[in-house]
């Protein structure tokens, strides 16, 4: 009576010991591929996640590249952007114009796809959370990306002084 218990307890004895080590290894290769499984389901979401960033921040250099390009169109002085691109946000009054009537903003704050608050008065923040920049020798708007190299950033033309 007393082995009867003993061997409920324990499930596998009382079991041939080629049984008990077939099942021992069906059990290993089972939380294997569990594993495996949640591994790549991990992988696949972080994959998924930075190809959505690049496609935003794709979209939102577009943006910032029209705003530039027409407050470049609508200031006289050479202009050299700071980055984060405030100066979209802003007004250029009409002493600075080229004709006689304030222009602006260029962007607004918070705007479509800036609602979590990455686009503010003081510049422009990029899904990393990096302010966008401008080259002034190629004349580019960029995104690090995070700090990717040089050949993965996303970048647009803006055109020259």
């Amino acid at each position: 009576m007393e082995n009867m218990a003993l061997a409920k307890n324990t499930g596998t004895v009382g079991l041939p010991k080629k049984l008990r080590g077939a099942i021992l290894t069906m059990e290993t290769a089972f939380y294997i591929i569990v594993i495996a499984i949640l591994a790549a389901i991990a992988v696949s979401t972080l994959v998924d996640t930075d190809s959505a960033k690049r496609t935003t921040t794709t979209q939102e250099i577009e943006q910032i590249r029209t705003a530039a390009v027409q407050y470049k169109a609508f200031y006289v002085h050479d202009v050299n952007f700071s980055d984060g691109f405030p100066e979209l946000f802003g007004y250029i009054e009409a002493s600075d114009a080229v004709d006689s009537r304030r222009h602006g903003p260029f962007l607004a704050p918070n705007s479509q796809n800036g609602n979590d608050g990455r686009w503010t008065t003081s510049g422009a923040v990029d899904m990393w959370g990096n302010p966008y920049k401008f080259d002034s020798g190629t004349y580019e708007i960029y995104s690090t990306c995070g700090g990717a190299d040089e050949e993965d950033q996303i970048r647009a033309y803006i055109g020259a002084q």
